[in-house]
């Protein structure tokens, strides 16, 4: 499940960035302090930034995004993180499912824009096989991925990954 951020959730959303599980692998790496925290919550625009609190069973487990929301040109940009309890499960899959629904289905967005560290190999190898396309993979000089996903690649990715979480969610019963 998603909730919008809160002004009460930001200084445990500060705790999960900095951790070296996490920090490792943001294109941000630099200390936060809970003033930048702050400054960064206030500069905030609620109609172009979207941030949700990914919980599981009630628990708080991750931040979701949809950032920089460019209304004319039906695009944001997307992000997702959880906490390294929660990386060998299914939530972030569900967690993106959940937010790439919204923004495809909900706000009526075309596509999402990613940049990922080339070194993040797992959330590279995520957003391929959700139908995310690398846009700069000749720049052998960037540290990072420009990844674009469109909503029917997203579509025609996600089926086969929407059957197994239904079949899994049904044998859970």
């Amino acid at each position: 499940m998603l909730t919008r951020l809160t002004h009460a959730d930001i200084e445990m959303v500060r705790r999960w960035r900095t951790l070296p599980e996490i920090v490792q692998f943001m294109l941000y790496r630099e200390p936060i302090t809970p003033e930048m925290q702050e400054k960064w919550y206030a500069s905030l625009d609620p109609d172009r930034d979207l941030f949700f609190i990914i919980r599981y069973g009630g628990v708080p487990v991750g931040l979701s995004d949809m950032k920089r929301i460019d209304w004319d040109a039906r695009t944001c940009v997307g992000g997702i993180f959880v906490i390294p309890e929660c990386w060998n499960s299914d939530i972030p899959l569900r967690a993106t499912f959940c937010a790439s629904d919204y923004s495809f289905f909900e706000c009526g967005l075309n596509a999402t824009l990613s940049t990922v560290r080339k070194d993040n190999h797992r959330a590279v190898r995520f957003n391929l096989a959700i139908g995310y396309h690398i846009l700069n993979a000749e720049d052998e000089t960037s540290l990072t991925y420009e990844m674009r996903l469109d909503k029917i690649d997203y579509d025609r990715a996600t089926k086969r990954l929407r059957d197994y979480l239904s079949k899994v969610s049904e044998n859970a019963r």
